[in-house]
């Protein structure tokens, strides 16, 4: 059982984490492959997602530990300052296989001090000098969908959480499903495109 957690938070952009959801839960939908996808939050009580309501499944305490955690943007600046998401982010990501930042929610990643020296970042184009002053070490890329750095993968505004996120399904459970689900959600996804413009440059 694959266990896929989504961090969300007051004024979280809603296709940076509903986006991602989408493509996840269809891996068990489309692909028959057993896979838990929890929303999570420091209280466990409602939170407004730029007016939509949400319950988050787990509070930081009851959050059992996860494979893959995603940190959707939205309200960055305001979560690079709050201990709690950082103490947490920090945890689960010593255990997880993969860390997906979408959006702003690189800053946390970077607030963090996950990003080792060299290690190709990028997050919506308001935030990329911000990311840069938070990871001087890392090299921002403004250019690209998304970045592959092995553990962490990071993308870059809003709906690229949905690119990163089929990419991710693509490594993990094949290119086929990553189709299918692709397809299922009339999603025009170009896998080929991805990686050729969006993996190769970072690894040049």
């Amino acid at each position: 059982m694959t266990k896929v957690g989504i961090l969300i938070y007051p004024k979280v952009e809603v296709l940076d984490f509903c986006g991602p959801f989408e493509v996840f839960r269809n891996v068990e939908t489309v692909g028959k492959h057993p896979i838990s996808i929890y929303t999570i939050s420091e209280r466990n009580e409602p939170i407004d997602a730029q007016g939509l309501s949400i319950n988050p499944d787990h509070d930081f305490q009851t959050c059992p530990q996860l494979d893959i955690l995603i940190v959707p943007g939205g309200n960055g600046r305001w979560l690079v300052e709050q201990a709690a998401y950082l103490e947490f982010v920090t945890r689960q990501t010593d255990a997880i296989q993969h860390l997906v930042s979408v959006c702003t929610g690189a800053l946390l990643v970077a607030k963090a001090k996950l990003l080792e020296d060299g290690m190709a970042a990028t997050t919506h184009m308001e935030g990329m000098e911000y990311l840069q002053e938070l990871a001087p070490n890392a090299r921002v890329l403004p250019d690209v969908r998304f970045t592959d750095n092995g553990k962490i993968i990071m993308s870059g505004g809003i709906s690229a959480g949905i690119d990163s996120s089929l990419y991710l399904v693509k490594k993990l459970w094949g290119e086929q499903l990553a189709r299918q689900i692709a397809l299922y959600m009339e999603y025009d996804w170009n896998y080929t495109k991805s990686e050729q413009e969006y993996i190769r440059p970072v690894i040049d």
